[in-house]
């Protein structure tokens, strides 16, 4: 085979999956966004509320014990970090490289695209909502916003965040360390302890929203299976595809 044909190979089979990759994330990405800013507009259902209803009345907890804002902030940087470090020891090419981060941030995106648009639709009150509503003769009279964000309860942001980011990471280390130690009972057990691990940060993450006061427990799961089904989604179906695929010189070499 000569060295023309070989380069057509590389530059059809090699850079057309990235660049297609890219493009798709762009769009889900655009997407999404748009939705996000729409469920910002758009002010949630408005539900009734049963005044005598001890599950929303609850303590309003002023300080809560993790910011949506730090939340974010290490369910990025953490799994980014981890990703950074791990692909200095893969032969992967950057392009791929960059590609599996945009997949990576798109997760986030389509994630709070769904749940914040959720929270709209559904309308469910927090459990804290009642000292929320200060309900005098039938009608609330605390802060607008207060309790504007009291009819948000479904499905858990909090949990939606911290899952998108460290169940991706968990995906990662799965491939990561299948591919790269021997698959022994030692190597099974190392894998499965630290992804369990990593998995414990979602968890308290969500445990923490129940007993802040912030959502029932349906509201954790809900918002947690949804990070999970677009997790898969998007690391199977790309982020897998980019890290799986070989570098220049190795496809031209296997050409031979």
């Amino acid at each position: 085979m000569t060295l023309f044909n070989k380069q057509l190979i590389f530059i059809f089979v090699y850079r057309e999956q990235p660049m297609r990759i890219g493009s798709s994330m762009i769009l889900i990405s655009t997407i999404s966004l748009l939705f996000i800013l729409l469920s910002l507009i758009v002010d949630p259902r408005i539900v009734q509320p049963n005044f005598e209803d001890q599950s929303i009345s609850k303590k309003f907890i002023e300080k809560e014990m993790i910011s949506i804002a730090l939340v974010t902030f290490i369910s990025v940087t953490i799994p980014f970090f981890i990703f950074f470090s791990c692909f200095r020891y893969l032969n992967l090419d950057i392009t791929n490289e960059i590609q599996f981060y945009v997949v990576f941030l798109t997760n986030f995106f389509m994630v709070s695209a769904i749940i914040e648009n959720l929270k709209n639709l559904v309308g469910r009150l927090r459990p804290d909502f009642l000292e929320r509503c200060i309900p005098i003769k039938g009608v609330c009279t605390g802060k607008l916003g207060r309790i504007k964000e009291g009819r948000k309860s479904f499905p858990s942001g909090h949990t939606g965040t911290s899952v998108a980011g460290f169940l991706f990471l968990c995906l990662f280390l799965n491939f990561y360390i299948s591919t790269n130690t021997q698959r022994d009972t030692r190597s099974k057990i190392f894998k499965c302890t630290l992804i369990c691990f990593i998995l414990l940060i979602p968890t308290a993450i969500g445990l923490s929203r129940f007993y802040d006061n912030r959502h029932f427990i349906s509201d954790v799961l809900s918002g947690a299976l949804i990070s999970i089904l677009t997790s898969l989604f998007l690391f199977n179906f790309y982020g897998l595809k980019l890290i799986k695929t070989q570098t220049p010189e190795t496809q031209i070499k296997n050409l031979d």
